[in-house]
């Protein structure tokens, strides 16, 4: 059982906990992105300390309108978002 564990880990998953893995991915990519929501993520980071400083810093500058979001800079905030996520943040 150890050897399969380390070797074919995938073996042991069940399409349940598959489906529910594919089902949160595409949730995650349906928020929208707005100044509301980056504030709101800044203000949680700032008490629990997740993003380094550079990525609140990042995220300072289109929370309060000093960059515009484009789609290379969404995808970045999404993935801040998931992993603000992981953590316990709810928007």
């Amino acid at each position: 059982l150890e050897l399969l564990v380390h070797e074919a880990p995938e073996l042991l998953e069940s399409e349940h906990i598959k489906e529910e893995s594919n089902t949160k991915q595409k949730t995650t990519f349906n928020s929208t992105i707005n100044d509301k929501l980056i504030l709101k993520m800044i203000e949680w980071d700032s008490r629990v300390r997740i993003l380094t400083v550079n990525q609140r810093s990042y995220l300072t500058n289109f929370a309060y309108g000093f960059k515009k979001i484009n789609s290379f800079h969404e995808k970045n905030i999404k993935i801040y978002l998931e992993k603000l996520k992981v953590a316990g943040f709810k928007e």
